[in-house]
């Protein structure tokens, strides 16, 4: 078995085509990939939230689009105050990205008779467009 890993994120997989051999400072290669990561670390300072930034959530979200997230409606109302976990790139949507950790987060539930609340003793990231949060 190989101790090959993936890497999941730029840093890691900017370390890892740094390893191969070869490369060395000067290098074409070399250059190319500290160009792409001076604008990774740019496109991230012109961001309106950082991580570790205190938000507030500034958008209603639809949920009937945002699977999973119907459950906690209440919980990521618009003015939910949370931190930011991290900001990235989604190359799918096309957007930058943040992970927002609102600071209490419960859900209703209706199972079994009338509404009850379920509180949960540690928050979850939620990802969406930086453009929904506000700093605070």
């Amino acid at each position: 078995m190989s101790d090959y890993k993936t890497p999941e994120t730029f840093d890691e997989l900017i370390g890892l085509i740094g390893a191969v051999k070869g490369l060395q400072k000067g290098d074409k290669l070399m250059f190319e990939i500290d160009n792409l990561y001076s604008m990774q670390e740019w496109a991230l300072e012109q961001q309106p939230v950082k991580v570790g930034d205190r938000v507030v959530l500034d958008t209603v979200i639809d949920f009937d689009n945002a699977y999973g997230w119907k459950a906690y409606k209440e919980a990521l109302a618009f003015g939910a105050v949370g931190v930011v976990e991290r900001v990235s790139w989604n190359g799918y949507h096309k957007y930058w990205a943040a992970g927002f950790r609102p600071d209490e987060l419960w859900s209703i539930s209706t199972f079994g008779g009338g509404p009850q609340r379920y509180d949960y003793p540690e928050s979850k990231v939620f990802t969406m467009n930086v453009e929904h949060l506000k700093k605070i």
